[in-house]
């Protein structure tokens, strides 16, 4: 395991009650394509979590450290318990919600809409009254993270499962909704939309259909996916919302005031809490940032890159390759467009999105001669 220390950016000081000042990151485990849906397991005393692209899930305990459990797994991603212990799973490759029980038998709760295969249910939450929320972005029918097919529905939408089966459209208005949460008291469910940077709250009636749509917040970002965009949602005991960002995890008080946000040292894509007193945040991450500085302008460069893994990386923010497909590490094996290194720092990021256990990677910059850029200095981003 790897401690870190983090930072807390305070914007209102109720967030201290909420959250240690210098909290300490521990990273548990590594080397997955891309870690999502993480949901603990109170009797068993662990965290499952999915890994998309592998197409495999996994689980991670104290005592026996990460331990596959299902492969191939649907390319599931968010997952979570009702009161029986049943395990409801969204599934990218067969555009499902399934339900795993605890003797292990699975059930397909909900697959087509109006006689048309759904987008690929993407998160999903469980009222107490057995009503079942999911949303269902296009997320799981790209290359990679789900199966690469057209879309049936000309929308993306949410909906609600009732406890007797039917299934309901409760909004189709989304770009890409994504993570989802109730309230405390279960009268607001707040829905995010990764692309518009911004988070829905609903009224839910008693009977928990949905009224009411507004803005909760807004600006998370930019929708900027290199940068961290809204995607994994919770929220706590006193109503306020995680969500995850730029630069970690943002929380979002229950009237909507930004109160801070806890920086990871990797782009977070979900959350959960877990533990023996429910104290402890679980967060699946991906990604690394790294600082090539730069004593002068260098123009004409190229990024070079040679991986096991499909990769893609950004410089200045802007996309510059990416590699696909199951490879070895060969050096050089892709070498993006020329561009500009600016003089001063130069932010390099990356996001691993298949890879089989650790991945390896070399990169470097290539001069107008295809020779090593030997003028700069790497760092790690201070995010």
């Amino acid at each position: 395991m790897h401690n870190t220390p983090t930072t807390v950016e305070v914007n209102d000081p109720v967030l201290l009650r909420l959250i240690d000042r210098d909290p300490t990151v521990e990273r548990l485990c590594t080397g997955f394509r891309f870690s999502e849906g993480p949901i603990w397991n109170p009797r068993e005393q662990c965290l499952y979590f999915s890994d998309m692209p592998s197409d495999i899930r996994r689980r991670w305990s104290p005592e026996q450290g990460v331990v596959e459990v299902r492969n191939p797994s649907n390319k599931c991603n968010g997952m979570t318990y009702d009161r029986g212990g049943n395990l409801y799973v969204c599934e990218h490759v067969t555009s499902s919600l399934v339900m795993e029980t605890p003797a292990g038998e699975r059930k397909m709760l909900a697959t087509p809409w109006q006689g048309k295969e759904l987008n690929s249910p993407n998160d999903v939450v469980v009222r107490s009254d057995g009503s079942i929320y999911f949303t269902d972005p296009t997320y799981g029918r790209m290359p990679v993270f789900g199966l690469e097919r057209k879309q049936d529905l000309d929308f993306q939408g949410v909906y609600r499962l009732l406890p007797g089966g039917t299934l309901g459209r409760e909004a189709h208005d989304f770009d890409q909704p994504n993570g989802l949460c109730l309230s405390p008291d279960e009268k607001t469910l707040y829905v995010n939309d990764t692309t518009r940077a911004h988070i829905r709250a609903f009224d839910v009636a008693p009977d928990g259909a949905l009224s009411g749509s507004r803005i909760f917040a807004e600006h998370v970002g930019t929708g900027n996916y290199n940068e961290g965009v809204v995607d994994g949602m919770k929220c706590d005991e006193h109503g306020n919302v995680y969500v995850t960002g730029p630069r970690g995890i943002w929380v979002i008080g229950a009237d909507g005031k930004h109160l801070g946000v806890l920086r990871l040292p990797e782009i977070a894509g979900n959350l959960n809490w877990g533990g023996r007193d429910w104290q402890d945040l679980y967060c699946a991450c991906s990604g690394f940032v790294t600082v090539v500085h730069a004593p002068a302008e260098i123009r004409d460069v190229r990024l070079a890159i040679g991986s096991n893994a499909a990769s893609v990386w950004w410089v200045n923010g802007q996309e510059v390759i990416g590699i696909y497909n199951d490879r070895q590490t060969v050096i050089d094996d892709g070498v993006s467009k020329r561009l500009t290194l600016k003089k001063g720092p130069n932010v390099v990021r990356a996001a691993v999105v298949n890879a089989g256990g650790a991945t390896d990677f070399c990169a470097r910059f290539l001069d107008e001669e295809h020779r090593p850029v030997k003028e700069i200095s790497i760092g790690l981003a201070d995010r």
